[in-house]
């Protein structure tokens, strides 16, 4: 019969009053592994599934598609346990049916979210880590505290809980003793008595209530820090309290922080808050979240500089100011057989088309100046709001990486067809692929290399370079090419010049230009590829093929590589890429350090510009010095040096680009045995200084002749001097000018709208043909053309020589010097890349006008401050020729990168302005986390904790009381 009962009471303990199977409960042991297992099991599921879909070559879809599944799994952990516990207590289908019994439910209602915050964490870590402030790390931090507060909830039960056991212990205690034992602990848990009063009646009791109080003690001292015996409750229980109250309006904030963050990646919130497309294009400071290192380099180049660069913005006001003057000229029209108002209007957004490719598309404004956001004489802005990309990231990051193929030819002066962003996504970004390991695309964009993958072929990718790096206007309307030959012709002309058909500029019988020619870079790259194999590639066997505009502008270091990312998702590593500079060394950098403040740098960025521009040019050319082969030894009253510079195979004519604003220039100079100066020999009346080409400083103007003053001095007409059609911005008289003077810069001029037989050197290009001209020595009327490494040109008989390189002759006067001496001559290629004269003419020219920014107006004191003279290559008699740095056009081996030199001493900037930003640069707010993995971690033990602090036991001394 005992046995019957014992199965009875074994079978009802299992079994509910309706004869059913009782339903399972899970015990917090059970509940800690199921934790454990299932947090380990979605880390491999998520971190793993990521090497799965990088080795399957996935798409930027897919990978959405995989975060978004994390995002469903995390809600149902999250949200499920409670959703279902609320309806199984008001739903009694739900109650009957669903697994478990109360407790079960509210254990899962506990623990759950302790696996949701992991799930929530490795959906997060499956993108890159951005340091930016997002939806995504407020909803992580509400769960957290959600969490939190659960556990706080969840402990406050078991310490009131607790308190409750304690009373009825010592109720239990107390019931089987005497009235005054009872006493006694009434009076000790309401403090009615001093507890040494109390201590003294329990030491006259029998051993056994004394023994009986010993455990009421301990058993009140577990919950006195809680509940003091004296009523009240505890900091750490008003904590509690104050956490479990805000328990259920976090919840509510949770899963509107939720739906806010699902709506924001699927770029809804993106839409509704853009206001419009002036908002749609990508900038470079969301580039910079994935990509900071090389968002960095371009911050500090030209391209990123070429919409709020000084000297565009002060420039382009005063360019679109004079061609207005010029359009309004009637009779200019009439005698130049074309309307040139209709001209104007055209060609007038070409710059702003190039330089600001995003903004432009949004300007209506043919006149429209720089900055495009700010308003001029009261007028309206020609953008008004937009964001980065619109208002100043100038050729930014999306301008490029948009382009799946080429862009044509002088594309860019008409504006580029750049992609938009939708907000969840960037669209396909274009790029050279990288392998070993393939990438991962991420969810807000895929990534491909292009028609034909062009953007892995140097050559093919520096097509898109032709965009903008050749600025030439039809103004004729007849073309821009020699005797209407095809402009898309890839073959040679005939004229064995080794220029392209498409190349031969448009010029009369004279050779007069008949259309606006600026810059031909990219034309000079052109012949230099299709000529590559004649011309360039016996001068060195070593380079077996051309090079595209990236493997100098852009360069790499050959055996280094680093990743392209900052961070990689979950626990995959930035793969180390072969990658490139995005500096695109040039010779420019901005005069106005804040500039580069502005862009988030340090204003020191601008030394950094200016020591690889050194480095570049050191590439570019050789510098020798010869003699009849007395190899500097005296044999007459004069000695004639010749100094040759020769362009280092270029790729391109040398200078190149806009010409008329760089100055590279001779110093030439000579020294006898005792190291004492030997002069230069005068020449037809004109006084020479002792030694050509030097300037006391950075500052000072290259001593350039006055044509009229040398006309006067050799007694002849100004027309028959050396470039006596020229008017200066800064010429000098004879006593200061240096007739030896050989400086390769070429003459920017009005194009004599006047028909006056006179050109005046200016600040700005008017839209007139030929107002480029070439300069001339004064002392011999030698040309300084650029040289051109591959084309052929024609000498003074028509014949066509080599142009890439050009001998310099100086003659020395040694009538005092013995026979037989020697003497050493130095020469020295110098650069600055503006000439004085130019930015304070440009200063002078924007106080006469009306439509000039703020903002744009210069202060010509300032700027000058920081111009810098760079040293090329130097070169002594009786050297081979010489070169201060080997680059890829030498050895593929070679980069200039290793020629850059410390930006400290020597050749720095002067830095003399430390503001503040003045239009502010978006650097991102550190979030909460900045590792998924050890965030993740942190996690995990802070949830852990809380749960060992809610069920550990609360233990005092023996006898402790309040």
């Amino acid at each position: 019969m005992s046995l019957l009962r014992k199965c009875v009471a074994r079978n009802q303990r299992h079994h509910n009053g309706k004869g059913m199977m009782a339903k399972p409960q899970l015990k917090s042991k059970v509940w800690n592994i199921i934790c454990i297992v299932g947090s380990v099991m979605l880390i491999l599921l998520g971190f793993g599934g990521l090497y799965f879909l990088q080795s399957s070559k996935s798409s930027a879809t897919t990978v959405l598609l995989f975060i978004v599944a994390f995002g469903i799994v995390t809600f149902l952990l999250f949200a499920g346990p409670g959703i279902a516990f609320v309806a199984r207590k008001r739903i009694p289908y739900l109650k009957q049916h669903l697994p478990g019994g109360s407790l079960a439910w509210i254990r899962a209602h506990l623990y759950m979210p302790i696996l949701a915050l992991v799930a929530a964490w490795v959906h997060a870590g499956l993108a890159p880590f951005r340091s930016n402030f997002s939806s995504g790390k407020v909803l992580l931090v509400v769960a957290f505290l959600v969490c939190l507060c659960g556990v706080a909830r969840h402990h406050l039960i078991g310490v009131a809980k607790s308190a409750v056991n304690a009373d009825a212990q010592i109720s239990k205690l107390a019931a089987g003793r005497g009235r005054d034992f009872r006493q006694l602990v009434i009076d000790y848990k309401q403090v009615r008595r001093p507890l040494t009063d109390i201590q003294r009646d329990v030491s006259m009791m029998k051993p056994e209530d004394q023994q009986a109080w010993g455990k009421v003690v301990d058993i009140q001292n577990k919950v006195d820090d809680d509940f003091p015996r004296g009523g009240g409750q505890s900091g750490m229980v008003r904590l509690l309290k104050v956490s479990r109250a805000a328990h259920a309006p976090l919840t509510v904030l949770l899963f509107g922080v939720m739906t806010f963050h699902i709506v924001d990646v699927l770029g809804t919130t993106h839409t509704v808050f853009a206001g419009d497309a002036k908002n749609a294009t990508p900038t470079v400071s969301q580039c910079a979240d994935c990509h900071a290192t090389i968002a960095n380099d371009f911050r500090q180049s030209s391209m990123a500089h070429a919409q709020t660069g000084t000297i565009m913005e002060a420039q382009l006001p005063v360019t679109l100011a004079k061609n207005e003057l010029l359009a309004q000229d009637t009779d200019l029209s009439t005698r130049l057989g074309r309307n040139q108002q209709a001209l104007n209007d055209a060609a007038a957004p070409t710059c702003i088309n190039c330089h600001a490719p995003v903004g432009s598309k949004f300007v209506t404004d043919p006149e429209a100046v720089l900055p495009l956001g700010e308003s001029v004489g009261g007028a309206k802005a020609a953008v008004s709001g937009g964001n980065a990309s619109v208002q100043s990231d100038g050729v930014s990051c999306v301008v490029c990486h948009s382009q799946a193929v080429a862009t044509p030819e002088l594309s860019g002066a008409g504006g580029f067809d750049i992609k938009t962003s939708n907000g969840a996504s960037f669209g396909t970004v274009y790029g050279p692929l990288f392998t070993d390991p393939d990438p991962l695309p991420v969810r807000v964009h895929d990534v491909a290399s292009g028609n034909q993958g062009f953007w892995n072929d140097p050559i093919a990718t520096s097509i898109a370079c032709g965009a903008c790096h050749n600025v030439k206007i039809d103004l004729n309307g007849n073309g821009l090419v020699k005797d209407g030959g095809d402009p898309n012709s890839q073959d040679q002309s005939g004229l064995g010049d080794f220029t392209l058909v498409q190349n031969e500029l448009d010029t009369d019988a004279k050779g007069k230009l008949q259309d606006l020619v600026l810059q031909t870079t990219f034309d000079e790259w052109q012949d230099y590829v299709a000529s590559f194999a004649e011309r360039t590639a016996p001068e060195n066997p070593a380079v077996t093929q051309p090079l595209g505009c990236i493997d100098c502008h852009m360069p790499s270091t050959p055996g280094k590589k680093a990743p392209v990312v900052d961070k990689a998702p979950g626990f995959l590593t930035p793969a180390d890429r072969v990658s490139r500079s995005h500096t695109f060394v040039g010779v420019d950098y901005d005069l106005d350090p804040q500039e580069y403040v502005d862009q988030g740098l340090d204003a020191s960025a601008a030394n950094e510009a200016i020591a690889q521009t050194q480095a570049l040019i050191q590439s570019a050319v050789t510098v020798q010095v010869t003699d009849d082969g007395s190899n500097g030894k005296i044999n007459g009253p004069t000695y004639d040096a010749k100094v040759t510079v020769k362009a280092n195979l270029l790729g391109h004519a040398f200078p190149t680009g806009f010409a008329f604003a760089r100055q590279f220039w001779l110093e030439v100079s000579a020294t006898d045995a005792t190291g004492k100066a030997v002069c230069l020999q005068p020449r037809d009346n004109l006084k020479t200084q002792c030694a050509s080409g030097v300037v006391e400083n950075d500052q000072q103007v290259l001593p350039q002749c006055d044509p009229n003053v040398v006309a006067k001095a050799e007694g002849t007409t100004v027309d028959k001097v050396p470039d006596g059609t020229i008017a200066f911005a800064a010429a000098l008289p004879t006593d200061d000018c240096d007739p030896y003077l050989a400086n390769f810069q070429k003459i920017l001029t009005d194009g004599d709208p006047g028909n006056t037989g006179t050109f005046k050197e200016v600040t700005y290009q008017s839209f007139l043909a030929d107002i480029v001209k070439t300069r001339h020595r004064v002392v011999d009327n030698l040309a300084m053309a650029p040289l051109q490494p591959t084309r052929l040109v024609k000498d003074t008989s028509g014949a066509l020589v080599d142009g890439s390189a050009i001998d310099i002759p100086y003659t020395f006067d040694t009538s005092k010097l013995k026979a037989g001496s020697k003497i050493t001559v130095t020469a020295k290629l110098r650069f600055r890349h503006l000439p004085p004269e130019f930015i304070t003419g440009l200063a002078a020219e924007q106080q006469q006008l009306t439509n000039v920014p703020k903002s744009a107006l210069i202060d010509p004191n300032q700027l000058l401050h920081n111009l810098v003279i760079t040293d090329v290559v130097s070169a002594k008699i009786g050297q081979q020729p010489q070169l201060a740095c080997e680059g890829p056009q030498n050895d593929p081996s070679a980069t200039i990168l290793t020629c850059v030199k410390p930006v400290s001493g020597d050749g720095a900037v002067p830095l003399d302005k430390q503001s503040t930003s003045k239009t502010g640069t978006t650097t991102g707010v550190t979030g909460m986390i900045h590792r998924p993995v050890p965030s993740g971690v942190a996690l995990a033990l802070l949830l852990s904790l809380s749960i060992w602090f809610a069920r550990r036991p609360r233990r005092h001394p023996a006898g402790q009381s309040g």
